[in-house]
Parts: structure tokens; C-alpha cells; sequence
């Protein structure tokens, strides 16, 4: 009888020690009530979906900080967010940046009081011709190539490339994505498609996953299925993703290296 009991508690001990674990932690998160510990948990354990990407390009900025004082830095289409704000978080003094924009217009100026902003109004790849040979240190392009015909991609590439002397960042879906233009936003559309694959044979090899698992994002990165349950999946799913790129909505690719370039054949 007495192996029976004892048995029997230590079953009850094991199906009950979840239920202990999350009235322990809903005791020491009493603080904040309308959040369960699950959310809780997930939002600082991921974040959002742009905090890695900015993540990333800090730890540049912070690479080439080792070996100098100032970096010059350069954003291709950064449109009306003001990422790069996040990109050169707390090295703002030691970073002079410079943003090219198609539409200038969508550039919120009153946002660059506190920092050394230059800014240039043209379109990519051409407009990067005013740019000398290794002319910025860090060079951002996030969500630009994939609004361009391919050919012109790798025109911007190259250009990246040429005026690029230490890194490179880019951002884009992975392969091709339905996306049409937008009443307000004319250049919104989606002309050609790039891989992680592709990329990395271009020299741009350290990568990183990001949004979710491509199957379950239609155009617009939104979600196929919305429900509350199937969000804190694919958050819980989310640092798991990013190992693997090419199984990710979008992706992010850094080059450190420069590809041969003669100047005269």
C-alpha cells in the first residue's frame, strides 16, 4: 500500500510541477498583470522582427569602431522609417551618415536634429555613380534590390561593392514575392527575386533569417493564418528560423570582402 501511495504522489508531483512552475513565475511577474508570461517571455526573448536586422548592422558599426574613430555610412532607400537611427544606436557621435533617397519628400527631417545627416535624392543603382571608390566604410540596403529589374540589381551590387570599403548589409524577401505598387508609394512593387544562395555566391555570405517561415507570409510580409495561438507558435519558432535563410520570408546578408575589380582590361 504504502509503494502505491508513494507512487501515486510522485505522479501527481510530476503532472502538478508545470502548473508549480507558472504560479512561481505568475507570482514574480505580478507586477504587470495584463501580459501573460508567455508573451512576456517570447517579446524579450525575440523581440520584434526588425531588432535583430539593426542588431546586425550595430555589431558593424561596432567591428570597424575597433579599428577607427569615425566610420562614414551610407543608407540606400531608407524611405520614411528612421532605422538607421536604430542601425547606429548608441555610436550616433561617431558616425556620419548619409541617406539616398528616391522620394526625399518621404524623409522626415525634423528627426535628424541630433545627428551628422547628409542626404542625397536619387535612384539606385545610377545615383550611386556620384560616390568615389571606397567612399563609405558601412554601406545599408534593405528592401531595395527586390524593387528592381534583375539586371539593375546587380548593377547595384556592383556599385555596393565599389563604394563599399569594409561592409555591406542587405535586406530582401527571399526569392521572388507578389507584391504590386502601392497608390502611395509608386516604386512599392516587387520586380525581381534574389536567394541566399545567390547572394552568398556574390560574396555576401554571412546571412540571417527574419520575419517567419516563408509558407505562412503572403504579399506584404502579412500572415496567412491570424490567430493568437498560431502568433505565439511562430514566435517561439522565430530564433530557431533565423539559422536557416532559405526557409525564411526575408533574409539578411553581410559581405566583408571586396571582389576583384580591374580598372582597366
Amino acid at each position: 500500500m504504502k509503494s502505491k501511495e508513494y507512487l501515486r504522489r510522485e505522479v501527481l508531483l510530476i503532472l502538478n510541477y508545470p502548473k508549480f512552475c507558472s504560479d512561481r513565475f505568475y507570482s514574480f511577474y505580478e507586477y504587470n498583470r495584463n501580459m501573460s508570461f508567455l508573451r512576456t517571455s517570447i517579446r524579450h526573448l525575440i523581440g520584434s522582427s526588425a531588432r535583430p536586422f539593426s542588431k546586425l548592422v550595430n555589431y558593424e558599426i561596432a567591428s570597424i569602431l575597433k579599428y577607427q574613430d569615425k566610420i562614414s555610412f551610407l543608407e540606400i532607400g531608407p524611405g520614411p522609417s528612421l532605422d538607421w537611427q536604430k542601425f547606429i544606436g548608441v555610436h550616433a557621435e561617431k558616425v556620419e551618415v548619409t541617406l539616398m533617397e528616391a522620394t526625399p519628400e518621404l524623409l522626415k527631417e525634423d528627426e535628424f536634429e541630433n545627428f551628422s545627416v547628409s542626404f542625397f535624392s536619387g535612384h539606385a543603382p545610377s545615383g550611386l555613380a556620384v560616390f568615389g571608390y571606397n567612399e563609405f566604410d558601412l554601406v545599408v540596403c534593405k528592401n531595395v534590390i527586390e524593387h528592381l529589374p534583375k539586371h539593375e540589381g546587380y548593377l547595384l551590387l556592383y556599385e555596393i561593392d565599389r563604394i563599399c570599403k569594409f561592409s555591406s548589409v542587405l535586406y530582401t524577401p527571399n526569392s521572388f514575392t507578389w507584391q504590386p505598387s502601392s497608390t502611395n508609394a509608386p516604386f512599392n512593387a516587387h520586380l525581381s527575386g534574389w536567394t541566399p544562395r545567390e547572394l552568398k555566391h556574390l560574396g555576401w555570405s554571412f546571412q540571417r533569417g527574419h520575419v517567419g517561415l516563408k509558407p505562412f507570409f503572403g504579399p506584404y510580409a502579412t500572415l496567412k493564418i491570424k490567430s493568437s495561438f498560431f502568433l505565439k507558435f511562430l514566435g517561439l519558432c522565430y530564433p530557431l528560423v533565423q539559422l536557416f535563410p532559405w526557409f525564411c520570408y526575408a533574409f539578411s546578408a553581410v559581405k566583408r570582402t571586396k571582389n576583384l575589380r580591374l580598372e582597366e582590361i
